[in-house]
Formats: C-alpha cells, sequence, structure tokens
C-alpha cells in the first residue's frame, strides 16, 4: 500500500509541475535567475549529457604544436566574443552567462570540449559549429 501512495505522490507532484510550466508563470526572462532548485536539475542535465553523448570521442595529441597555433586562431574567431580571452572578459547579457573558458577549460576532457563546440547546447546561447566547421577546424 505504501508504493501505491508514493505512486499517487509522485503523479500528483508531476501534474502539479506540468501545470505550474504550463500556466506561464515560471519566468524565463534572461534578466532573471533560474530558482536554484531549477539551475541543479540544469546544469546536472547538462554535465550528464555531455559526459554521455562524448564518451566515444578520441581526440589528436593536443600538444602538437600546430594543432595549438590553429586552435588560438579559431578561438579568437568563433569563442572570445562571448567566452573573453585572457585578460578579457566574458560578454554579458546571457543567461546562463558564458564562463570564462580561459579559466574553466580544464574542467571538461577534451572530447566534451569537442562535442560541446560541434553540437553546441540548447537555451544557452552556445551554438553548434558542426554543421559550418569541420572536424579538424573544431
Amino acid at each position: 500500500m505504501n508504493i501505491l501512495r508514493a505512486l499517487f505522490l509522485l503523479i500528483v507532484i508531476a501534474g502539479g509541475l506540468f501545470l505550474y510550466a504550463y500556466s506561464g508563470r515560471y519566468n524565463i526572462a534572461a534578466t532573471v535567475p533560474h530558482t536554484e532548485a531549477v539551475e541543479r536539475l540544469l546544469s546536472q542535465a547538462r554535465d550528464k549529457s555531455i559526459e554521455f553523448h562524448s564518451s566515444g570521442i578520441s581526440t589528436p595529441p593536443l600538444d602538437d604544436p600546430s594543432l595549438v597555433e590553429k586552435g588560438f586562431g579559431h578561438y579568437d574567431n568563433m569563442c572570445s566574443g562571448c567566452h573573453g580571452s585572457p585578460g578579457t572578459e566574458p560578454a554579458a547579457g546571457f543567461n546562463p552567462p558564458p564562463p570564462a573558458l580561459a579559466e574553466t577549460a580544464g574542467q571538461l576532457m577534451p572530447r566534451e570540449t569537442f562535442w560541446v563546440v560541434k553540437h553546441g547546447i540548447k537555451m544557452t546561447g552556445m551554438p553548434e559549429f558542426g554543421s559550418t566547421h569541420t572536424d579538424d577546424e573544431m
């Protein structure tokens, strides 16, 4: 009987969340931060999705000086406008704000960073570059 009560409670909670979201009362304006619970949920979903979808990717040796040199040019062209570069701040007006990659780049594995650049991230302002750049360029 406790399982039925728990199931009923979960259905009521899910229905309530659906009605709340469907009512339009949750403010999605970029000027208003998400609630802490929503921020945690979205961050967890983002991190787990990146981890899962990038798991089969292998990266070239990233200490190759020619790749590093190419990378600087591509970063300056495609990324620095939003994420900043050493000595400059990321762009303002995004919610969530783009991370300062000069400081946070080591938080993702190279294969995860590649996957994000190739596919982008929904509802963050992070575009996908897979349709306009080759894997070698990314």
